[in-house]
């Protein structure tokens, strides 16, 4: 019985509730925890590659801060071995890191860069299993989205509304099919 009764309340089916339902409104969504993150590959199985940000930003591996680069600065990742190596906009060898090097802007909005091409939120370089490095962007996933869907339809206008909201749709499909991968 106290089932039922709260069957219907929840439905509207109670007594003395009125005529009208009231209006669902859902909540924006947001993420309880931070939101997902995508990973792009940009650069794939290179000697070396040069990385930056249009912001101040740091450069570090597991073992802490290796460098914190100022807005423009470019820094040279080789691969050297069984290691990478950090060479500063000087042409200061700084070191080899032997697992992967981060690349983290200061602020949220700031374009991290990558052999003179701007890509949002942040960097790691790792090295390849067939002996280079790979350079991969880190997003999270609205931002990967919102990129996606302007780099294969363009810009939205009215006449192609439906196909952007179609393509974000499968670019979303295809994200969750391969998050953990």
């Amino acid at each position: 019985m106290k089932r039922w009764l709260l069957v219907m309340l929840l439905a509207g089916g109670a007594a003395g509730c009125g005529g009208s339902k009231p209006e669902f409104v859902p909540e924006p969504f947001t993420y309880r925890e931070s939101p997902p993150q995508v990973r792009v590959g940009i650069v794939r199985n290179a000697d070396s590659a040069h990385v930056g940000c249009s912001e101040a930003f740091t450069l570090s591996d597991a073992s802490g801060i290796r460098a914190i680069g100022r807005p423009g600065d470019v820094y040279q990742v080789s691969r050297v071995g069984q290691s990478l190596e950090l060479t500063s906009p000087t042409g200061e060898t700084l070191g080899r890191i032997g697992g992967d090097l981060r690349v983290i802007p200061d602020r949220r909005d700031a374009d991290v860069l990558v052999n003179g091409a701007a890509y949002p939120q942040r960097l790691q370089v790792r090295r390849s299993p067939t002996g280079g490095l790979n350079v991969i962007n880190v997003v999270d996933l609205e931002t990967y989205l919102k990129g996606v869907v302007t780099a294969e339809i363009g810009h939205e206008t009215d006449e192609v509304a439906q196909a952007v909201e179609a393509q974000a749709v499968a670019a979303r499909t295809y994200v969750a099919g391969h998050i953990n991968q």
